[in-house]
């Protein structure tokens, strides 16, 4: 009993065992989803990439259905190729652990460097915050098979490094590897990586007021290394297809990520908004923001070289975002780490305050921490679209682990912070046992169809077929004309991406395009495209959301020909 008595006045003991015993639980949270939940959105395409590269023996011509496939270079397919080669798996999970390590790696990064310049303790909690935020911890960790987090882990040790080794005056080592990092950016998502790397620098001449440091021998040495890498991928390809629609692409698809695409009314609404979407991707903990004492930021500012960078750095990288009509959160995971790192020191410097604005922060935390067992009791009385085996015993576990920690961060002096976080990390427990599943089974549209394809079709191929489309691009960025000459490119008709990926999956072969249906064979194509054509209906998807058309699995009739 005293050895326990110890344990419990030694409170950094406490916190560090409570820290290793939620940290083995969010681990198992993180793993809990990586194999369980279908791919979705862009994951099966970064799948189907990658599968196709191996099915074809091609590690350098990326292809969807057989065709040349021009929007990301390879690099992150390439990454899901290393862990299904190392497991000899090719499963859900192959597909996502490459951003679930990108993600932590991310947090273990902002630890290390925001505890060097601003302490342990703003650095842990800026950690936990990135952590747990409901963007990252219930979205981008989940459905991480999409590439946005390990290029943020590219653009966020792009940026450490340019600070680190720039403050330190070790400026062949700060060129060199930030050009390799850009290398790789540019490897993974294309031009995007030149926009982060020349406004990083800037950043950083801001900072140490060192403007001639770009012109530094070093600067050109490691620019040329970054071109030769890049320029020898390219080579490759060369060797294979024509780069040129390739390059032409990759500049479009940066060119669609800023406000070229964009509207005037668009662009003003999406600069009016912004703000907002900056805040739903910090929540919860934006509601530290609430501290926010311009005053104390900027004596912060003026006394620390880091803020001064983190400054700067978003400044400088976040307008091209900004002003786009379309941005979306994933675009924007890069600057997570330095926003939560204001954050935490705005928490920091003032929870221990019993002011009248800390007990509203608590008792919005409080009404979380309320809701969560509120939300396990109501899943008694839900009907899920899946059968949960031990549902009852689950939620019973569940409710003896939330509602004690939920009524013990309202005892005074309880350490509230690090039970909301407790219990965020249950939460994500529970959204992996009930909703995930239940919500894939509600809206994987495609779940059945593909059932029905690989039932009816058994080993016989099934091809993509349909109007092939034509774009016409041109080297474009920011406005900015680079040339003025264009190219056509050609693209299949577009079938979501679940389908081939789990189709070429069962049946161990690609599932390729043909412009033009032929007889004995089956084909996936819209119910547009089959109107007025002698066809046989094998099977058919619902209607999808939005009212977009459908797709059927059918063979021509012998009189079609």
């Amino acid at each position: 009993m005293e050895f326990l008595n110890r344990i419990v006045k030694n409170k950094p003991l406490v916190l560090t065992l409570f820290l290793v015993l939620v940290g083995g639980l969010y681990l198992f949270a993180l793993g809990g989803s990586l194999n369980s939940i279908v791919l979705r959105g862009e994951e099966p395409r970064r799948g189907i990439v990658a599968l196709e590269m191996i099915m074809n023996k091609n590690y350098v011509v990326p292809t969807i259905h057989g065709f040349n496939y021009y929007n990301k270079p390879p690099l992150f397919n390439w990454l899901i190729i290393f862990f299904s080669k190392i497991f000899h798996s090719f499963d859900n999970w192959t597909v996502r652990i490459p951003s679930v390590i990108s993600f932590l790696l991310i947090g273990l990064l902002n630890f290390v460097v925001v505890k060097k310049y601003l302490g342990k303790k703003v650095a842990l909690f800026s950690t936990l915050f990135f952590y747990t935020c409901f963007e990252l911890f219930y979205y981008g960790s989940v459905y991480s098979g999409e590439i946005d987090l390990f290029y943020s882990l590219l653009v966020f040790a792009q940026a450490l490094t340019i600070f680190h080794f720039g403050t330190n005056k070790k400026y062949f080592l700060m060129f060199f590897i930030s050009y390799l990092l850009t290398a790789a950016g540019i490897l993974t998502k294309g031009i995007p990586s030149l926009a982060f790397q020349a406004f990083t620098l800037v950043a950083l001449i801001i900072v140490i007021k060192k403007p001639l440091l770009l012109l530094n021998w070093r600067h050109f040495i490691s620019l040329g290394i970054m071109i030769a890498l890049v320029g020898l991928y390219f080579y490759v390809y060369s060797q294979h297809e024509d780069p040129l629609p390739y390059l032409y692409k990759l500049f479009d698809e940066a060119a669609e990520k800023t406000a070229d695409r964009g509207t005037l009314l668009s662009i003003i609404i999406s600069t009016a908004t912004f703000p907002v979407v900056l805040l739903r991707i910090l929540l919860p903990w934006c509601v530290f923001l609430l501290f926010f004492d311009f005053k104390f930021l900027k004596k912060v500012y003026t006394e620390n070289i880091y803020v001064r960078f983190t400054f700067w750095f978003f400044i400088l990288n976040i307008p091209i975002y900004w002003i786009n009509p379309e941005v979306r959160l994933r675009y924007l995971y890069m600057f997570i780490p330095f926003l939560f790192t204001v954050i935490a020191l705005l928490y920091n410097k003032n929870i221990e305050s019993r002011n009248n604005l800390t007990k509203i922060i608590f008792i919005l935390f409080g009404i979380i921490c309320v809701l969560i067992p509120i939300v396990f009791i109501v899943s008694f009385f839900i009907q899920f679209a899946v059968d949960i085996p031990n549902k009852f015993l689950l939620l019973i576990i569940f409710l003896i682990i939330s509602i004690p920690a939920s009524l013990y961060y309202f005892i005074k002096n309880s350490p509230k912070i690090y039970i909301v976080l407790f219990l965020l990390v249950i939460t994500r427990v529970y959204m992996n046992t009930f909703y995930y599943p239940d919500f894939q089974a509600r809206y994987f549209a495609f779940r059945n169809f593909i059932d029905e394809v690989k039932n009816i079709t058994k080993e016989e191929p099934v091809y993509l077929t349909g109007d092939i489309l034509t774009k016409n691009v041109g080297l474009k960025y920011a406005g900015i004309i680079l040339s003025h000459k264009r190219v056509d490119i050609d693209f299949v008709p577009l079938l979501p991406y679940q389908v081939p990926f789990y189709l070429s999956l069962s049946k161990n072969s690609i599932m390729k395009y043909k412009p033009k249906p032929g007889p004995d064979f089956y084909y996936i194509s819209t119910v547009e495209y089959v109107e007025g054509k002698s066809v046989e209906i094998f099977a058919k998807t619902p209607l999808c959301k939005g009212d977009c058309e459908g797709y059927v699995l059918f063979k021509l009739k012998p009189q079609e020909f």
